[in-house]
């Protein structure tokens, strides 16, 4: 249905622009055709040159050909051939202002109503696109969304902070359990019963036992998170000459950074 009716159009549009043709040629009587002046009969010219452009396809051409034209000579036939070259050329914003200035200097036209329904259709397919470019825009700014950090951009996380804290927690619990450990010993050397001196004796030994076990414990971790720590603010976690050292109630960390 589209085919057909554009066709239908273009063929209207070839009569219009004949009739305005014949019409522009006609509108001077013969006696007065010899006083037109060299830029009148060029533009007619030009108008019959962007006819024939029109009708060819070569809209672009036509549109140069009949603007040359009413600049030479501004009759409003051709402002109306103008719009419709200018609407094939898919200039719509052009078209509408052509067409409205040809109503403009022809208020009478026998194609008024032809003319301003174009107009309307016009007018609503440029609203229509600058509706669709809006919705397109405001959709790509939402898929792009808010810039966010880049994890890989030099940021340290909180993840060596709290691996240390927990680390340096038990290493304090390891300290209280150790000190329980020689307090115990202390009171097994004082007591005169042997039992309660070999109790006394049990529990400091199984607090030194707990003690290294925390010790041990909370240095890994400590070393654990002081290494994850090098690594992020290294920003490399592949040559990083990074060595840790456990030792009973130790923990050495040493490294090289080039």
């Amino acid at each position: 249905m589209a085919e057909p009716t554009r066709r239908r159009e273009v063929v209207i549009a070839l009569a219009l622009m004949l009739a305005q043709a014949t019409a522009l040629c006609l509108s001077v009587s013969p006696a007065e055709a010899q006083q037109i002046g060299d830029d009148e009969r060029r533009a007619r010219q030009l108008s019959y040159e962007g006819e024939q452009a029109y009708a060819e396809g070569r809209f672009d051409e036509a549109v140069v050909l009949i603007r040359r034209a009413y600049e030479l000579f501004e009759e409003p036939l051709l402002l109306h051939n103008l719009g419709r070259a200018l609407e094939s050329t898919g200039d719509e914003e052009g078209a509408v202002d052509a067409y409205e200035r040809y109503l403009e200097a022809m208020p009478d036209a026998d194609n008024r109503a032809h003319v301003e329904g174009r107009l309307t259709s016009l007018r609503a397919e440029i609203a229509e696109d600058a509706a669709r470019q809006q919705t397109t825009a405001e959709d790509g700014a939402l898929s792009e969304g808010p810039e966010r950090d880049d994890p890989s951009s030099g940021g340290v996380s909180a993840g060596p902070f709290i691996i240390g804290g927990i680390g340096v927690a038990t290493l304090v619990a390891g300290t209280v359990t150790g000190v329980l450990a020689l307090g115990k010993q202390s009171e097994a050397r004082d007591e005169p019963v042997q039992e309660r001196a070999q109790e006394l004796l049990d529990e400091g030994e199984t607090l030194a036992m707990v003690t290294n076990i925390f010790l041990v414990a909370g240095g890994v971790l400590v070393a654990a998170g002081v290494t994850w720590l090098v690594i992020e603010l290294a920003g490399d976690d592949e040559d990083i000459p990074v060595e840790v050292g456990l030792g009973l109630g130790s923990v050495t960390l040493a490294g090289r950074f080039d």
